[in-house]
């Protein structure tokens, strides 16, 4: 990223502090979460290709049994390691799709939520509440903005467990996820090539483009996530990189303000609310400029740039000891560079919208009893399930990069997440 100093890759050496630990075997055999079983036939999972495994899902009512033969899935996978930074960690993370026989996509509902092909096991390592994404993403969906739906699991691979992991909902375009337009390769022009598209703001890792564009004006790059890199047609690349152009071009405009001809033309402001709530109630080291995804859908259909869905809060909550996100106090929108912040935030409108809207969360979803009820009642749920977690993976009281609390218990990291969340709560009450 031309503009990007990198200070993440100078802090993950700096800070880089794994332990040297024998991590132990675990006599796992029964379960109050779903138990996720996944064979790879001896084959070992790498970060790509995909390799093709079997999996299956025991998930009923009461105690879940890792002897059960009732399976609510029991068919093969291609899986894959996923992510970034997360990648150097003992614990992997995942991502795989149901698949037929012949490897083609294979639609089902996995643990309750809505049929689709492509899942992900997040592997929550440094965050060691082991909640923080599902926080985020419940806070999201209750303040009625959609983010992934999760399910609390706990895996095993090759007979081995391997911790308690979060099935999530991948980002793709999708009645029941992102909810927009299909784009084909002959929607070219007029309304069609109009939408939809998801694009997103992130590092390089894991994708293979060479066609990303960058903005006019904030040299912003934007990556292709539908139709993805190698599907979107030249028509369909000149349309999203000049409408995002013109809107920049809006904003930064002498009449950005205007309701009608400024930023408001091209933006749904309400999403851009939300993110902006949910990345600066958690603190989000990385929000604004690191895993943050934007959709349009055609103009016949409103057609305006939609943020969100919200995405990678483990290092929020006062999780990260860098760029403030230890401190309760301060706003990421003001760190470094956050693209189109500073100018957003110059229209004393669209503060004031900002500040009515989280006040109103602050009443009810928002609130220290809604808050706090969530997180307790995940925390009870992970009573048994986060033992078996840090026996396998002892890092409890173990510094490990970017933490900035180091608790000696699993409770100690919960009391600290709660203790933050609602600080810095009041610390926006009346600073916002």
């Amino acid at each position: 990223m031309n503009r990007e100093i990198n200070n993440r890759i100078w802090l993950w050496s700096f800070y880089m502090l794994i332990p040297s630990i024998l991590f132990s075997q675990v006599d796992f055999t029964c379960s109050n979460l779903p138990i996720i079983l996944i064979d790879t036939d001896g084959q070992e999972i790498v970060d790509s290709p995909k390799i093709t495994a079997n999996m299956k899902v025991i998930w009923g009512e009461g105690l879940n049994h890792v002897d059960d033969n009732l399976f609510s899935y029991d068919g093969q996978i291609g899986i894959e390691i996923r992510g970034s930074s997360s990648q150097s960690f003992p614990k992997k993370q995942y991502g795989f799709e149901t698949q037929n026989p012949d490897r083609s996509n294979n639609n089902v509902s996995l643990l309750g939520m809505p049929e689709e092909n492509d899942w992900i096991l997040n592997a929550p390592y440094v965050d060691k509440s082991l909640i923080r994404n599902v926080l985020a993403y419940t806070i999201s969906n209750q303040l009625g903005f959609y983010a992934p739906k999760t399910q609390l699991c706990e895996v095993l691979i090759n007979g081995e467990y391997v911790g308690v992991y979060v099935l999530t909902e991948k980002i793709k375009r999708d009645v029941n996820r992102v909810d927009i337009s299909r784009l084909n390769a002959n929607d070219n022009f007029g309304d069609d090539v109009t939408g939809g598209y998801i694009i997103k703001i992130d590092k390089q890792t894991g994708t293979s483009c060479d066609n990303n564009f960058y903005t006019s004006i904030e040299n912003t790059e934007i990556q292709y996530e539908y139709p993805k890199c190698d599907k979107i047609t030249e028509c369909q690349m000149e349309y999203i990189n000049a409408y995002i152009d013109d809107f920049e071009n809006a904003l930064y405009s002498e009449k950005f303000r205007d309701p009608s001809i400024g930023f408001r033309k091209y933006i749904d402001v309400e999403t851009y609310i939300n993110m902006f709530i949910c990345i600066e109630m958690a603190k989000n080291v990385d929000g604004y400029n690191l895993s943050s995804f934007l959709s349009k859908d055609r103009e016949s259909l409103g057609g305006k740039l939609t943020f969100g869905p919200i995405w990678d809060y483990n290092f929020g909550f006062g999780n990260a000891l860098y760029n403030g996100g230890d401190e309760t106090c301060g706003l990421i929108a003001d760190h470094y560079w956050k693209p189109w912040c500073n100018r957003l935030l110059l229209d004393s409108n669209f503060v004031n919208e900002i500040q009515s809207t989280y006040m109103n969360a602050r009443q009810e979803v928002l609130s220290d009893k809604n808050v706090i009820g969530i997180i307790d009642s995940l925390v009870n749920i992970l009573h048994a399930p986060q033992a078996r977690n840090f026996q396998k993976w002892d890092v409890i009281g173990q510094s490990i990069w970017p933490n900035h609390f180091v608790g000696n218990s699993y409770y100690d990291e919960v009391e600290f997440l709660k203790w933050w969340f609602l600080d810095r709560l009041a610390w926006l009450d009346n600073n916002l």
